[in-house]
């Protein structure tokens, strides 16, 4: 079957990055005469990479706006005769949830037309003996065991589809700490009745359980809407304009397509899967209408340990999927949005690196009186630094909430870019195969390692001092990252109600209030 793609929102950000270089910034930088032939060089890299992350960030925020002012998509309905056998696939690996799993169990459903398949990889004797307890109380809950843990999930997924997936259509892919509704299943069966036979996977939306009555912290309740964010404005409508690609949970999986194609043995075996698929022609499909409840990392050190293994399991993708899909039968549009997808991952060391050259670039200018801005480029900035907050107060109870992710927002991912960016580095140029992180839950709080903690401390504080020792408008930028660096063994007691929990709370803010210190400055700047 020919499939076509808008092209509208991937080729918008970039035809308005193109009209943005020709008419304004190589205009612009030949009123620049500089002396210096090295300071020239080096200002031109830093405008190509600042012009990478803003071509990203339109990116992204062209398909996020687009999907805040779209008409919400009514509920199908749930017909009787649509009633496909699933297979309800479970996958846990010592963080089994015995009310997520329950959820999977107590499906106003025909029970003759799906079961649940509990796929345990886990080696810890009290998770296994909790399970082992869940089965006895639930007998018709199948519990599947293998010898080993080869390929992670994506291994445990296909020696349980293996053994289970014979006799059923589609297989329910869910998370340890997924909580269903009630007509999780019924709904799915009306939305797969309808697809077209091409659909490989649809996708349904995930929202945070933070609200519920589950308990949850502070970092979650401060964070965990990134996930609505995700599921409600970033994926929507990649089905339709970009490349909608299998979360890994909360997706309906049909057996036929994966059968042809199953999950490739590597860490983000969900965008693997996505990519070998339309390669071979199958397509993914997106069911607002199909939404179940996650929970967010609880602490910034389980968030790292997610963030970490998301930036391995990238460079691994790129090194083994990204270039039979970029020469493979996905169309344009596809290829673009997928490579910005992967991006924020791709940038992240040029991002870490580009922080401190455009500080000494900056300075340099300062030093030599030369108003090296455009006067357009304050206002883009500031667009570009405010263009978030609309999608966060849409999802939020109130403005102060909007406002509190925002900022912690800015510290956190400030705070684990040079991390992630040095796994994603290591895993891309050495080829190390990265492992499978599985982040911690149910309160058990990792704790960061001191050489970690003293490493960013350093880094932190040698970052404040060169953004002082490089004087320029772009000084808070840096002073606000080295914050972030060096405030991460705060950070890990941002849950605490102790003074140590408050004084991180306080720090937690200071970077988003130093970019906005920056923003103000850059309009002195473009005067001089």
């Amino acid at each position: 079957m020919n499939h076509t793609k808008n092209p509208v929102l991937v080729f918008l950000p970039l035809a308005a990055m193109i009209a943005f270089t020709v008419f304004l910034g190589v205009p612009w930088m030949r009123r620049v005469d500089l002396q210096d032939r090295s300071l020239a060089w080096l200002s031109l890299v830093n405008m190509a990479i600042w012009w990478a992350v803003l071509w990203w960030s339109l990116h992204h925020l062209t398909f996020r706006f687009t999907s805040l002012f779209r008409q919400a998509r009514p509920a199908s309905a749930l017909t009787e005769d649509a009633t496909p056998r699933f297979v309800v696939l479970y996958p846990t690996c010592d963080d089994f949830q015995w009310q997520a799993c329950y959820s999977c169990c107590s499906q106003d459903y025909p029970a003759d037309r799906f079961r649940v398949v509990i796929c345990d990889d886990s080696r810890d004797p009290a998770f296994v003996a909790r399970i082992d307890d869940f089965h006895s109380q639930f007998p018709e809950v199948e519990v599947l065991r293998r010898s080993d843990r080869r390929g992670f999930k994506a291994g445990n997924l296909n020696a349980a589809l293996e053994k289970v997936g014979g006799d059923a259509g589609w297989a329910i892919i869910v998370d340890a700490d997924q909580h269903l509704p009630q007509d999780y299943v019924r709904r799915f069966a009306s939305v797969v009745a309808r697809t077209q036979n091409n659909v490989g996977y649809v996708q349904a939306r995930q929202i945070s359980d933070h609200e519920l009555p589950v308990p949850s912290t502070l970092f979650q309740e401060a964070l965990g809407n990134e996930i609505e964010v995700f599921y409600s404005y970033d994926l929507p409508l990649r089905a339709t304009y970009g490349f909608l690609p299998m979360i890994g949970h909360g997706a309906a999986l049909r057996l036929t397509a994966w059968r042809e194609v199953p999950f490739p043995e590597v860490v983000s075996e969900d965008f693997a899967i996505s990519m070998e698929m339309r390669n071979r022609g199958w397509l993914g499909a997106y069911a607002a209408e199909v939404q179940a409840w996650e929970s967010f990392p609880p602490s910034f050190g389980a968030f790292l340990i997610r963030f970490r293994k998301f930036a391995g399991g990238t460079a691994e993708l790129v090194r083994r999927h990204f270039l039979k899909f970029l020469v493979g039968p996905a169309r344009f549009t596809e290829k673009i949005d997928m490579t910005m997808l992967f991006g924020w991952y791709v940038l992240m060391p040029l991002i870490f690196l580009n922080g401190y050259l455009s500080a000494y670039v900056c300075h340099r200018y300062w030093e030599m009186r030369i108003a090296a801005l455009h006067p357009a480029l304050p206002y883009v900035f500031v667009v570009m630094f405010m263009s978030p907050l609309p999608v966060l107060n849409s999802v939020s109870p109130n403005l102060f909430h909007a406002l509190r992710q925002y900022m912690w927002t800015t510290a956190i991912y400030g705070a684990a870019l040079p991390i992630a960016a040095w796994r994603f580095s290591i895993h891309l140029l050495l080829r190390r195969r990265p492992s499978f992180d599985r982040t911690p839950k149910e309160g058990r709080e990792p704790q960061l390692t001191w050489q970690l903690r003293t490493a960013m401390l350093a880094l932190g504080i040698a970052t404040i001092v060169l953004a002082v020792r490089w004087y320029s408008p772009f000084t808070p930028v840096l002073c606000g990252l080295g914050i972030a660096y060096a405030g991460i063994p705060l950070f890990e007691r941002l849950n605490e109600s102790s003074f140590m929990g408050i004084v991180a709370r306080l720090v937690v803010a200071l970077p988003a209030a130093a970019y906005v210190y920056a923003l103000w400055l850059m309009w002195q700047w473009y005067r001089v």
